[in-house]
């Protein structure tokens, strides 16, 4: 499965275009290996969708893929799809970004390490504060830097809805 993507990883920085032709090399042909098996990995469609991001292609098509075949898998699968699409989006401040964490939290939030579920709700609840601008992919760093300027400037986000009993209780 989705085996070595840790949930509360954040996977979106950009890398160089060597780097990310190099992964759908390596991707392309452990799946051929994977095929004459009968298998498939989610976690190499998963690097292919990162490194097509990365080289500035367009992946809603890939993610809508990604997302039929998750839906046969178990939720932590499901998770990390809106997380790391989420992640993609967010890194380029493009729309819906927040939509897809949101729903990725939600589905992960029993499965996150207790360090992680604190780290990612307050991470997601900066993001959340960026306005939309679609800019060339930016490190999460730089994301928090911008998120913590406008957070000192005022701005505020209505936070996602979560059980509280999620942590307490």
């Amino acid at each position: 499965m989705a085996g070595f993507f840790t949930l509360g990883r954040w996977y979106a920085d950009p890398c160089p275009a060597d780097a990310a032709r190099q992964t759908l090399v390596v991707v392309e042909q452990r799946e051929q290996d994977l095929r004459r098996r009968g298998r498939s990995s989610l976690a190499l469609r998963l690097a292919a969708m990162l490194a097509h991001a990365a080289l500035g292609d367009d992946v809603e098509a890939e993610y809508e893929r990604l997302k039929a075949l998750a839906a046969r898998r178990p939720p932590r699968a499901q998770a990390l799809v809106e997380l790391i699409y989420g992640q993609i989006l967010m890194a380029a401040r493009r729309r819906g970004a927040m939509l897809h964490l949101d729903r990725g939290f939600a589905l992960a939030r029993h499965m996150f390490a207790p360090e992680d579920y604190f780290q990612v709700l307050k991470r997601h609840n900066l993001l959340a504060l960026l306005p939309p601008a679609d800019l060339r992919a930016e490190p999460l760093e730089d994301l928090l830097t911008a998120a913590r300027v406008m957070a000192r400037l005022g701005a505020r986000r209505t936070p996602p809805p979560h059980d509280p009993g999620d942590t307490f209780g």
